[in-house]
């Protein structure tokens, strides 16, 4: 009888630790199907040295930060993670501003951009901008720059 019991109890063990070192990545519950593969970027391009500075946000709520000068290959640095509700959230304010502004770009030879992708309903937004000036058509895209600059610190 304690054999049996400890058999039980050993099973019982295993399964439960198998099946928590196995689970799987589920995507924010904000998220349709076909919008599982979202990633977002924003940063800033330096023409006057050949930089690009940005972070990177994907579907499982993780940010990155990459470094790229002279057209070198970017090094990424993981930052931390968000939670599911800002990543919503910032999710929800990006798709009202694409909607608003539909196309934005004011290079110069520091810009700032916002970048959403998600290949699989083909969509590639990218929005570019001196971050010297504020007016009518970036300060959308600048607010939601500073959201998007507030999650890294959020970030865990």
């Amino acid at each position: 009888m304690k054999n049996l019991l400890l058999i039980i109890l050993s099973l019982l063990l295993f399964f439960l630790f198998t099946n928590c070192s196995s689970t799987k990545l589920v995507a924010p519950k904000c998220l349709s199907k076909s919008e599982k593969n979202i990633i977002v970027r924003w940063g800033e391009l330096n023409k006057i040295n050949s930089s690009d500075v940005y972070y990177e946000l994907g579907t499982d709520c993780k940010i990155y930060l990459y470094v790229e000068n002279n057209n070198s290959v970017a090094k990424k640095q993981y930052i931390g993670q968000i939670s599911a509700e800002k990543y919503c959230q910032l999710i929800s304010k990006s798709k009202e501003n694409i909607l608003k502004a539909q196309a934005l770009n004011v290079p110069s030879d520091i810009s700032d951009y916002y970048e959403f992708v998600n290949d699989n309903m083909g969509i590639r937004f990218r929005a570019v901008w001196n971050p010297e000036f504020a007016n009518k058509g970036n300060q959308d895209f600048k607010d939601l720059y500073n959201l998007f600059q507030e999650s890294v610190k959020e970030a865990k």
